[in-house]
């Protein structure tokens, strides 16, 4: 027994070596939203509609941060479906946003950056009393919109604004002969349209207690060049509540 297992005494540390795991640069955040309702009416006198609705809300964000940079990348998806008694079924909501977000930093709260932004939808659009859905105002990439802007970028923990005076965007239909390009600006001749101009980038969190949580996106473009209708702005606002 002795000549196979006695291998001399054990050496044991005198104390546990803590070990420090490396941190990973990339931290990944991101919520999925469902919600599904439906009306049912029979022999209600005050009228109305059998409809039912289902809407699905994606957002998903990956951020690199180092010493002197941040890089900020998100998608949002946005999809919502109505469908009624006596008419077809309908999107009532169609988004896809790709950004990306590079920025240097300058001082403690500001950082030299660099955005990009994509946006489109994914089915056609229709006026609300196009019921037979013949004549579509906007399908995928029609239109589409592209933004380059570099500027400086203030952040907080649940606030960010990012001013940009050198921002271009390019819009952008590609089917004109089922989308008129002239909805949005573009000539007759024409797929897409450029503009140079400024632009305000604002994002912020306001938890008002614990069941309630208010999110702000807001941008705005403003053309340098542009006659009239040289601004134009789009704002998100969600407030979420949860009730008991």
């Amino acid at each position: 027994i002795e000549r196979y297992f006695n291998t001399g005494p054990v050496q044991r540390p005198e104390r546990l070596q803590k070990v420090d795991l490396v941190k990973s640069p990339w931290k990944f955040s991101g919520t999925e939203n469902i919600q599904f309702s439906q009306a049912y009416l029979r022999n209600w006198v005050r009228g109305g509609q059998n409809s039912i609705a289902l809407l699905s809300d994606l957002r998903f964000k990956a951020t690199y941060t180092d010493e002197n940079t941040q890089w900020e990348n998100n998608i949002i998806h946005k999809l919502g479906i109505i469908a009624s008694e006596g008419s077809k079924s309908r999107t009532n909501d169609d988004l896809l946003d790709l950004s990306s977000k590079y920025g240097i930093n300058a001082s403690q709260k500001w950082f030299y950056s660099l955005l990009f932004n994509f946006r489109t939808q994914f089915f056609n659009g229709y006026l609300r009393n196009d019921l037979n859905k013949e004549n579509p105002i906007s399908a995928f990439m029609a239109p589409a919109y592209f933004s380059l802007a570099a500027g400086m970028d203030y952040k907080e923990k649940d606030f960010t604004l990012m001013l940009s005076p050198l921002t271009s965007r390019l819009t952008v239909v590609l089917d004109t002969a089922k989308v008129d390009q002239r909805r949005y600006n573009i000539p007759e001749d024409k797929r897409s349209i450029f503009l140079t101009g400024g632009s305000l980038q604002n994002n912020f969190t306001w938890n008002l207690s614990k069941e309630i949580k208010l999110t702000s996106a807001m941008n705005i473009f403003y053309d340098y060049f542009a006659k009239d209708e040289n601004i134009q702005a789009e704002w998100d606002m969600i407030l979420d509540m949860r009730i008991n």
